[in-house]
């Protein structure tokens, strides 16, 4: 739908009921204004999340620059830019990005994958902490300063 607006493509959408008694004009309506409505409502909002998380990811990443690695390493310990607001922004921002995405879809699976993110950044958060804080000096006085998602 976004790239159709975005183009000035048009939006096709097939709603077709296999049971002839129950399908109507009145049923497709209701139908489609019910998905409208709860796009409308709860689309904005998880759209908005991805959006914030995909900017905030690019940020975080444009901070971190060559300290970035896929496995925890100390290579630079970083104190500002987002990293002023919460010590593991890209998390945040990450899962921002899943939890948009769990509720664009409004699907169990998409609850179940945002819980088990959130659960495994933690883990990995308080991995990589253990490794900064051997590495600076300076890092138990950022972590009072700081919290671990600038929230909690």
């Amino acid at each position: 739908w976004a790239y159709a607006r975005h183009t000035g493509g048009t939006f096709v959408f097939r709603i077709e009921d296999t049971d002839t008694s129950r399908d109507s004009e009145q049923s497709y309506h209701d139908l489609l204004d019910s998905l409208l409505s709860s796009l409308r409502i709860g689309g904005s909002v998880a759209l908005a999340l991805i959006l914030a998380g995909s900017i905030g990811s690019v940020f975080a990443l444009a901070k971190l620059g060559k300290s970035f690695s896929i496995m925890p390493e100390a290579r630079t310990l970083r104190t500002t830019g987002p990293y002023a607001l919460a010590r593991h922004p890209l998390y945040v921002a990450e899962m921002l990005s899943i939890a948009g995405t769990a509720m664009l879809y409004l699907q169990p699976w998409g609850a179940i994958l945002a819980v088990g993110v959130g659960i495994l950044q933690t883990i990995r958060s308080i991995f990589e902490e253990q490794i900064l804080t051997e590495q600076f000096s300076e890092y138990a006085d950022y972590k009072k300063r700081v919290k671990r998602f600038g929230f909690i």
